[in-house]
């Protein structure tokens, strides 16, 4: 009698066993997730084949052994987010009442900002824009560099309430001869000293170059036909006569150096970006080929 309970008891306990087994086997094959879950001091407690220990003790993890042991492994860690295989820049100008194919209205430019940030979209500084483009630093795919050209009053104070409901960052492009110096507390139009630092303390905004004399149309031939700044010579009336290549490189050379030194001691800010005025980088010249 005491016999056949024994031999109940040992029919019993391995039934219970290859039921255990079969369970943990299922979760590991079916429910992965939910053996991962589970702490190592609770897995301990079940009963495991005496492989499962061995190939523990030899460091392999779980996860792998559902291949050595012939089942699916579902990965349960995070799914990689696709990366940016280039950055759309987007450039405005004023934010105004109404259009007129150089501006934008203020309801176009919200609805533009919202449906990008229902999509997916995040702006990135121009330290991530250039970290990108020198293939030193990764980004999401759904990156976008948002940007401003002039340092126009209008770009500003309309934006700003919409880039931080959004968390959203801008670049804005100074044109320093307005904006710094004496002129940078007269000028209704364009944004003063003041305004500028309190961009940068809002960390929403960082500044970059725009030029200092080079947006304005300047005089390119004896009979007075006007031109862009950087991609023509000028006529110096007082020479009567076209500048000379060496006198056209100095001129350029030293508005791109001031308008920058002017902004980085002024603000203490790295400048390395300049947005060509009109987008001219020489082709529409007129005289200088």
């Amino acid at each position: 009698m005491f016999k056949q309970q024994s031999l109940h008891k040992k029919i019993y306990s391995f039934i219970v066993i290859i039921l255990l087994q079969t369970f943990f086997l299922y979760v590991f094959y079916i429910k992965e997730a939910f053996l991962f879950n589970l702490t190592p001091s609770l897995i301990q407690k079940i009963y495991l084949p005496s492989y499962i220990y061995e190939f523990k003790n030899q460091g392999i993890n779980l996860k792998n052994l559902a291949m050595v042991i012939g089942f699916k492994s579902v990965s349960h860690e995070p799914q990689k987010e696709p990366q940016a295989l280039s950055i759309p820049v987007l450039l405005y100008h004023g934010i105004v009442e109404n259009s007129d194919g150089s501006n934008m209205t203020l309801e176009n430019f919200r609805e533009q900002m919202f449906a990008l940030k229902d999509a997916g979209w995040q702006t990135v500084t121009m330290e991530d824009f250039y970290a990108f483009m020198r293939e030193e630093k990764k980004l999401p795919e759904k990156s976008f560099l948002l940007t401003f050209d002039d340092g126009r009053k209008d770009s500003y104070y309309p934006v700003d309430p919409i880039l931080k409901a959004l968390n959203y960052h801008a670049v804005m492009f100074v044109i320093t001869s307005h904006s710094i110096g004496a002129n940078s507390s007269k000028d209704s139009f364009y944004l003063s000293e003041g305004e500028l630092g309190q961009m940068i303390k809002s960390g929403r905004w960082e500044l970059q170059s725009h030029g200092k004399f080079d947006h304005d149309f300047y005089k390119i031939d004896a009979a007075g036909a006007k031109g862009h700044f950087l991609s023509n010579k000028l006529w110096v009336d007082h020479k009567r006569r076209m500048e000379t290549t060496e006198e056209f490189t100095y001129r350029i050379t030293k508005d791109l150096t001031e308008a920058k030194a002017e902004l980085q001691q002024r603000y203490s800010i790295p400048i390395d970006s300049f947005a060509y005025p009109f987008s001219d980088f020489g082709g529409q010249t007129i005289n200088f080929p």
